[in-house]
Order: structure tokens, then sequence, then C-alpha cells
């Protein structure tokens, strides 16, 4: 489930007159259940529609035939609560989250359930992919609250937006009791409860502790922070539900480069292996779910995103440079051939997410039933290896295909032979799950780095073409030319967020070390540059938008989430565009050191979801190999450096002429290409001799 957890009281208070409509909450659910159940929505064609109809995002057209009287979020939403007086209902989720739809269906399309909430409140819809800045700070309060957060993640707040109550999924008549006595409180005594609200938002900002520390830790003992939180049996880190985290592997997999550690090595190649081979990984059609209900990789939620599937590419894509196991690269290609086919749309770029549900349930596409296989002619072999039953390894005498990590071999022999492709096919008929078309350029970035990656992986040339494919069509139609940074999707211009500007600049300077046109990273120097300049600076840190709100609390992305934080890649990006242009921005090597130095203490407290700025302190502290090479057959050298494999400690540069950057000034001799191997831009004797470089850069 979505992170489903029961509404908890906030414990800041056990006087707040809010914990009182809580723990009454309950009792009042029985008088309103029995009248509630009779209360459905109407589903006639004169039905109306909400203000939702307008918008452009899936998610909440979804809810645009509710009978609540929905708005999205504006400050023209806010001010009608402040000017009416009334509370506000914050509801957040996304299009591909399951127990959103079971909400929006079980409670939202209630008619009592609209009547009160019309009658009582202002009701906003969030789409959490559109606007994560506010996703982010009620999360935030959320946490602070009850110790949890999730989605669908439903707000109780004054008119002014500071939060009173928090919750996650709600069945209707737990909701029916917590709207009533709310209102009723509210109602009774507003003075007293806008209070008690601003006590809370003043503890949750004293919470938010942004301020340089002074802290500092030695990186080696990074792995005294992992082993206790990490599952060295089943992979990943530890709990009842397993999600990828890949942040925090790839993290790993540059912490064991630098300081080799057989217990993460192992540990690493154990997560992997789960998830490719479990339930995780849909070994038929290809691609990656969001993450299992059980700690053994085995019984997945359904839904497929786009951000998740990217970054599984690139660390299945590395694993392989760094392992040298081959079921790697053979399930990041798959996973690509997945997006590809089923994700990427014609017009250009990569939709956001596929649903978990077809036919009204759960997993549908993706199940199998006993004898459906049989007719299919899979082996015996194929039916223990995935645990199949005739009364079902899952539910209803449904079968998913989950497996373990000692039929590796068996599973690379039946994608080889078509196995997987016939039941493909077979799967093809059945109704496909709906998806979001919504494109979102930040994730698109994330795909710049997975075709990157798979071209370092595999030298194929065409990884690289689509790579330089992608990013010319997300500059053509997501450029915001008026501010000069990226616009979060096509249709909303009005606000630009730092995680698309970070991930965009952070896939320019890897596509410009793959392909060597400077015009990479002249664009990644821009947007660099409007990054700096729109963005607030908060406590040595960068606000979440371009766009100053009137907001309870500060949007500031630290944590990773699904996707790396857009200040640890900031500060990832400052380090090594400095690495480039020491000349004429070097100040932004202190500046990502600043950033950086925020963030230690936090690390120490929470190193798994640090994971991108555990590789921005790793990049900081082993100063990099910056090879320059100069000359005609600059690419032919540039590809023998990356068939050496995962090397995170190489900044590659280079082209046929000099060009602009610092390093490769001087460096052009008549007639040879040359090659200089340097560090802290001294560099060691240049030579023409490919194995001779490389080896200077191993030293």
């Amino acid at each position: 489930m979505d992170h489903i957890f029961k509404p908890l009281i906030n414990n800041f208070n056990t006087n707040d007159l809010l914990n009182q409509f809580v723990r009454n909450a309950i009792f009042l659910a029985f008088v309103l259940f029995t009248f509630a159940c009779s209360q459905k929505k109407s589903t006639s064609d004169t039905e109306s529609l909400n203000a939702l109809q307008f918008e452009e995002s899936a998610y909440l057209k979804r809810h645009a035939t509710n009978p609540i009287d929905w708005q999205a979020w504006s400050d023209e939403t806010l001010k009608k609560a402040q000017s009416e007086n009334k509370l506000v209902i914050i509801s957040i989720g996304y299009f591909s989250c399951f127990w959103c739809h079971v909400m929006e269906e079980e409670t939202f399309s209630d008619t009592l359930v609209a009547h009160i909430m019309n009658e009582n409140y202002i009701s906003i819809k969030v789409d959490r992919e559109e606007r994560p800045d506010i996703d982010l700070i009620y999360t935030e309060a959320a946490l602070q609250m009850t110790g949890n957060a999730g989605w669908p993640l439903n707000v109780i707040a004054t008119p002014d937006g500071k939060p009173l109550f928090a919750g996650t999924y709600f069945e209707k008549q737990d909701w029916l009791a917590v709207i009533e006595r709310a209102s009723y409180l509210y109602t009774e005594q507003p003075e007293i409860i806008k209070e008690d609200a601003q006590r809370l938002a003043n503890r949750i900002r004293q919470k938010q502790n942004f301020e340089s520390s002074s802290t500092s830790f030695d990186l080696k003992t990074l792995d005294n922070l992992w082993l206790p939180r990490i599952d060295t049996a089943y992979g990943g880190i530890n709990g009842q539900e397993k999600f990828p985290n890949t942040p925090s592997l790839l993290a790993m997999m540059d912490y064991t480069y630098y300081h080799p550690n057989t217990v993460l090595n192992q540990f690493l190649k154990t997560t992997l292996d789960r998830m490719a081979t479990g339930g995780l990984f849909d070994v038929v059609g290809g691609g990656f779910y969001r993450y299992t209900t059980d700690s053994r990789w085995e019984i997945p939620h359904f839904e497929k995103m786009l951000y998740d599937n990217a970054q599984l590419i690139s660390l299945y894509a590395k694993a392989y440079q760094k392992f040298k196991d081959p079921f790697y690269l053979h399930i990041a290609e798959k996973t690509m051939g997945f997006l590809n086919d089923e994700m990427r749309l014609s017009k250009g770029g990569f939709l956001g997410s596929i649903n978990a549900v077809s036919n009204n349930e759960e997993g549908a596409f993706y199940a199998w039933q006993f004898e459906e296989l049989k007719q299919a002619g899979v082996s015996q072999k194929f039916i223990d290896a995935f645990q199949i039953t005739t009364t079902g390894n899952w539910e209803e005498e449904k079968n998913l295909l989950y497996s373990n990590p000692k039929f590796k071999n068996e599973i690379l022999m039946w994608a080889e032979n078509g196995l997987f492709n016939d039941l493909k096919n077979i799967r093809s008929k059945r109704k496909k799950p709906s998806k979001d078309s919504k494109v979102l350029a930040g994730w698109n970035a994330l795909m710049i780095e997975a075709y990157i990656d798979l071209f370092k992986a595999t030298g194929s040339e065409s990884y690289l073409d689509s790579a330089k494919k992608l990013t010319e069509w997300l500059l053509e139609n997501f450029l915001n030319t008026s501010k000069q940074l990226l616009q979060r999707s096509e249709n909303q211009k009005e606000i630009s967020f730092l995680e698309d500007q970070a991930l965009l600049i952070h896939a320019l300077i890897h596509l410009y070390q793959a392909d060597l046109d400077e015009k990479w990273l002249n664009q990644a120097k821009k947007f660099t540059i409007n990054t700096l300049k729109n963005f607030d600076q908060r406590n040595g840190l960068y606000a979440y938008t371009d766009r100053n709100e009137d907001l309870f609390l500060e949007a500031i992305p630290t944590l990773d989430t699904s996707i790396p934080s857009g200040n640890a890649l900031m500060a990832h990006n400052l380090l090594q565009l400095a690495e480039f242009y020491f000349l004429d921005h070097n100040d932004w090597h202190e500046l990502g050191r600043t950033l950086l130095q925020t963030q230690k203490a936090n690390i120490l407290k929470q190193p798994t979801f640090k994971g991108q700025w555990i590789r921005t302190a790793l990049f900081e502290d082993n100063p990099p190999y910056e090879i320059a090479i100069v000359g005609a057959e600059f690419r032919d050298v540039q590809r023998e450096f990356l068939k050496e494999g995962y090397h995170p400690d190489w900044v590659i540069m280079g082209g046929l002429k000099e060009g602009q950057i610092p390093l490769l000034k001087n460096k052009a001799v008549k007639g040879k290409t040359m090659i200089y191997v340097c560090k802290n831009k001294v560099c060691k004797l240049p030579t023409d001799n490919v194995a001779r470089a490389i080896d200077l850069a191993k030293d």
C-alpha cells in the first residue's frame, strides 16, 4: 500500500483541541455510517463537473466528476478560504497511486461526504507531480505530527493553510467523522483552533534546521552508518515494504569504489539480484514496479513510474560495469526496451507513469492462472523457478512471476529463446492499465542519463543518439524563454522547480563527457547561471521554486525521495562544473561545498535518504582525474577510456580543437592526438599512447 497508516494524533500537545476531534472521530463514525452507506454519488449523464475539469493533470481530471467542489491549488483559492473563513482540506495524490483511486471511488464520490465538505470547507486537490513543493511541506507537517506520511495525503488546515490534522487513506466512515468533528470545533472555538495551528506551525519550522554545520566525519566510516539499516539477507533497506531507493544504492556504488567493502558489495549484488529476479521486475514485459509490499521483493504494487525505471537503468548499467555480470546489462536493456515501447510518446519525450489497475482490479494485467501458463507451454523448471501453483502464489488462484537469484541463468535463457516474448504476446490481449500522459522535464532528464549510462556500458552509439535527441527535444519544448529556465511541463509555465533544473544540468554534464560536444556543457553552464539567479537561498540552500509563496513552511528540498534532492544535485553540479570552468567560475566550487556543509550532520542521521549528498561528498573528498584529449582521434581515445568500466573518479573532456574549456587550452600538438591526465589542474606528462594514459588515470 502507498504508506497506508492509520491517521494518528499530532503528538506535540495532548491537550490540543484537535486531539479531541480525532479521539471523538471514531465515535461519530458509527452515528454517520448507516446513513452514509446509502448516499452514493449519482452517475447520470447530466452530472455536473467541478473546477478540476479545466486542469491538465489526469489525476485532477479524475476528480472532476466528484460531487465535491474541488479547486486546484492557487493563491485565489486560499484567499477564498480566508474571505469565507473556512477550513481548508488539502488532498494530495498522483495518477498511478492505487489507494488514491480507492479513496476517490469510495469516499470522495459519496454525496454525504461532498455535502459536509462543500458546506464547511474549501477543498483543494493537488497533483504532487505537478506541485512537489506543496507536497513537500505538507508531507513534512504530517511526519512531524504523526511520524508517518504517504499518498493519498489528506490535510485539514486553517484558512491560511496552516495544518491542523494530517492522515493518509481514510475509509468513508472515518473521513466523515474527521471532517464533521473538525468543522464543529472550528465553528465553536475558531480562535483557539487558529492558535493551536500557529503553535504547531512554529514547532514544525523550528525543526526545519538548515544551518550550516561544522560537523565533520570520515567518509570511510559510512559503512558503520549503513550496515544497521540494510537487509543483508534479501537486500534493500530494512522494512516490511521494499523500495528501490536508487539514490542510496548509487551512493553505495560510489562509496565501495573509493573504499572497497566486501559486505557492502555483497549487499549491492544481493539487492540487484533480488530486485531483478523477484516481483519488483516485470520479467515478461520489462520495467520495474514502484515497490513491493513484502520484505522479500515478491509481491509488488503494480504502478510503473518513469523516474524509478530511468534511475534503475543507470544503476544496472553501472552495476554491469562494476561487477561484470551480464544479467545486470540484460535487465538495464530490457527496461529501456519497455520504456521505449510503452512510455515514449510519438511527439517526443516520455510519459510519467502506468497505473496499477486494469479491469478495475489491481495487478490484473500482470497475474497468471496456472492453466494459462501450461497452455503457453512453459516447462516444469519455469513453474518451479517462479513458484507457480494451481491455487496461486498470490491471491484468488492468481500467480505472479517472482523468482530468486539462483535462477538468473535460466531467466537469461528464457529471454534469449523467446519464451518471455511469447508470454508478452498472450498478455497483450488483456486490457492494459491506463497511462498518465503528463510529461515532466526532470524525469525526462533522468532518461537522458539512462541512455548515456547504457551507451557507456555497451558502446552502442544508438543510445548516445537517443540521449542527444531527447535532450534537443526537451530544450526545444520545455525552455521558458522569458526566464531561461526549464519549465516542469509543457503547460506549467508560471513556475519553475529546482529539481528540474538540477536534473537537466546533471544530465548535460554527463552528455558532454559522453559526446564531447561543447554545446552541451555550455547549456549546463547557462542553466546553472540562471538557476542561481532565479532561486532564492535560505541558510545556504535553494528554494524548491523560483516563486515566493506565502506558505506556512519554506519548501527546501534536502532529502532524497524517489528522486535525488534538488539541492544535493545542485551541489554536485557546481563541483563538477568547477572542474571545467575553474577560471571564470571557480566560486562554484566553494558554493557547492557550502551547500554540502549544510547537510554534513544530517548525513550522519539519515544516510539512507542522503544518497545524492553522499555522492557529492565523495566527489569532493576524492578529487577526480581530469582527462583532457585534443586531436583528430579524440573520440576514439575517449571510447577506449569508456571501455574501462565504472570510474566515478574520471572527468573527461576533449575535442578536435582546444575549444573554450580552460584545461584544454594550449594542449593541441599538430598531427597528434594528445592525452593529458591531470588532478587538481596539475597535469602529468602528456602522451599519445592510450594504454599509457589509462594507466596514469588509475594510479
